[in-house]
């Protein structure tokens, strides 16, 4: 029973490593990078908090459908039920969202409380005019987590790729620039070539 409390406490722990390493170390901070700046900057607390919310519930929807998703690929004959829904959505996964909120909580009003006892005053970053608090970068980087959770994890397994998508954005971008630029050459050349005669 203790092991198995351990296991649902840490996981939360462990997809937050998994999405540090994806957000400093791989292309994918490109995407995350700018939603971790732009959360602080342009939302209160209650707006924050708003938008932290529904970035768990799009999570969640998400999340269901990517485990709909898997379960009609490993049962392709099998018709959902009444009867057969706990196969479908499994309570081990219900029980991770549940510790997920209870951290993300416990979490924020922990920095919030820190910031009232200890008057922590708001700071400025140089590049921007508004203030920042410790409880706001707190439910900033919860929202990457859920951001990165949502793109990269259920996208994936619903069936939209986002990173192979802008893969293909940028191949497709390259290919543009380099007819552009070829058939740029290709009219000075005619150009040059009719000055000559």
């Amino acid at each position: 029973m203790k092991t198995e409390l351990m296991k649902y406490v840490l996981f939360p722990l462990y997809k937050t490593k998994i999405v540090m390493k994806a957000a400093f170390f791989t292309p994918k901070a490109l995407l995350m990078v700018p939603a971790a700046v732009a959360i602080p900057v342009l939302v209160s607390y209650k707006t924050a908090l708003l938008f932290l919310l529904s970035l768990m519930a799009i999570d969640f929807i998400t999340g269901l459908w990517a485990s709909y998703k898997t379960w009609r690929v490993e049962n392709p004959h099998v018709k959902l039920t009444y009867k057969n829904i706990d196969t479908y959505i499994q309570s081990d996964r219900l029980k991770r969202s549940g510790i997920k909120i209870i951290m993300y909580a416990l979490s924020i009003l922990l920095i919030y409380n820190l910031e009232v006892v200890f008057l922590l005053k708001p700071f400025d970053i140089k590049i921007s005019s508004a203030s920042f608090t410790l409880t706001i970068v707190m439910i900033a980087f919860w929202c990457v987590v859920e951001l990165y959770s949502i793109l990269f994890e259920n996208f994936k397994t619903i069936g939209f790729d986002v990173m192979s998508m802008i893969r293909k954005i940028k191949n497709t971008k390259k290919e543009i620039l380099k007819d552009e630029r070829l058939t740029v050459r290709t009219a000075n050349t005619d150009r040059n070539n009719e000055i000559k005669r």
